[in-house]
């Protein structure tokens, strides 16, 4: 339909409702994103895109995801480009961009084909990476090598259901893209 969307978890769109969503810069300001377009949480997927409703107040689109310093790790870059949507392979190295504390972590892919039993639902055929997540980052890309791979769905859970922080899943963005009918914004 030639509109913008924002990607996000299929799971904040079940449970954080369908008004309006809004985002907060660091300076504390928040900012109206929109509502909720399309969702899945459930077997088929854990993704969701949210309508722009002041696409020129946020100067989009970017095709770009901010990357924060981790020594020996990443390296600060606020604009690092985005060139392709990409399959995950096994043991291929990926990282992630959180919202919770704006950190950027990195590791490897180390299942694919995963399923996920989310607060009593089940997400089939998830990504699943070894590097550390924090409650709230759902939604945030995951990437490497200047490719998308994907959207963070959660951490990984215990046979006691108790967190492992580094241990999360991922909603492939190839099928989220199938699946809310849109493609991501690439840098050029």
């Amino acid at each position: 339909d030639g509109k913008l969307y924002e990607f996000t978890a299929g799971h904040c769109a079940a449970v954080g409702g369908l008004g309006t969503w809004t985002t907060e810069f660091p300076g504390g300001s928040t900012h109206a994103i929109g509502t909720v377009h399309n969702f899945r949480f459930g077997p088929t997927g854990d993704m969701a895109i949210l309508n722009i409703n002041n696409p020129t107040g946020w100067d989009l689109p970017h095709g770009w995801v901010y990357v924060t310093a981790d020594p020996g790790v990443t390296t600060l870059n606020e604009q690092y480009p985005i060139h392709s949507a990409q399959y995950s392979t096994q043991g291929a190295r990926v990282c992630k961009s959180g919202a919770t504390e704006g950190e950027t972590t990195c590791g490897v892919v180390t299942g694919l084909g995963k399923n996920l039993n989310e607060s009593g639902t089940a997400v089939l055929n998830l990504g699943e990476a070894n590097f550390c997540t924090k409650k709230g980052d759902s939604g945030g890309p995951v990437f490497a090598s200047n490719q998308a791979f994907g959207l963070l769905t959660a951490v990984a859970k215990n046979s006691a259901g108790n967190p492992i922080p580094c241990d999360s899943y991922y909603q492939g963005i190839i099928s989220a893209e199938n699946a809310m009918n849109v493609n991501i914004v690439l840098a050029h």
